[in-house]
């Protein structure tokens, strides 16, 4: 889970699931192995590899790079950028 204080923060590799909560923003720049989880209120971009299931549950997520997996969203708010890669299948459930 990431720190609920910090304004915003950036990752280049991370090897771990990840958790977004409390309307903070969070960028994966560059490699994240694992899945990620966007909660109810914060804000998640894509802007490099996510290897792994991206799920948002009420919250929302911006895809502008590579998704090797699954998206999921779940009452969300998901936009997918014409030049983003997702290799999965990309789901909208209603919550």
């Amino acid at each position: 889970m990431l720190d609920p204080d910090s304004k915003s923060q950036t990752f280049s590799i991370q090897n771990d699931d990840l958790i977004v909560t409390r309307g903070r923003p969070l960028d994966i720049s560059v490699i994240q192995n694992g899945d990620l989880a966007v909660e109810s209120g914060a804000t998640a971009t894509i802007s490099g590899i996510l290897n792994g299931t991206a799920t948002v549950r009420n919250g929302t997520l911006h895809v502008i790079g590579v998704v090797n997996g699954d998206v999921i969203n779940i009452g969300g708010n998901l936009t997918i950028d014409p030049t983003a890669d997702v290799k999965g299948t990309v789901t909208n459930q209603e919550p």
